[in-house]
């Protein structure tokens, strides 16, 4: 079995909260919503989605049974370009787009670039 090193699991982590964001806007699901439908808290939810918080797999499973993602799927190591075309099909996908937001998505692709530049 493979030994991930630090930086790739931060960049699972990252893809995580990517694919479960991309798979809860396809749905038109607020977090709110979703942290509802879970039993969690939108906070936690928010924070997974930003690659903030590493969650139990509990929550994983959980959120990916609801949102139709298969699990094992999104513990697989994805190239720079995956996830950067994911954040472009979130940000295409948000229908409350404010300065925030924008910043917000901005922000993440300088993530995303940083985490495959230190590798």
């Amino acid at each position: 079995m493979k030994k991930y090193t630090e930086k790739e699991i931060k960049i699972i982590n990252v893809y995580i909260g990517l694919r479960l964001r991309l798979a809860r806007l396809q749905k038109n699901i607020s977090q709110q919503e979703l942290s509802l439908l879970v039993s969690s808290e939108g906070v936690t939810i928010g924070r997974l989605e930003r690659g903030e918080h590493f969650s139990s797999w509990a929550l994983i499973f959980k959120l990916a049974n609801t949102l139709n993602v298969t699990f094992i799927d999104l513990f697989q190591l994805q190239e720079r370009e995956v996830l950067l075309q994911m954040k472009e099909e979130c940000f295409k996908l948000e229908t409350k787009l404010n300065e925030k937001k924008i910043n917000f998505y901005a922000r993440y692709e300088d993530i995303i670039n940083a985490l495959y530049l230190e590798q």
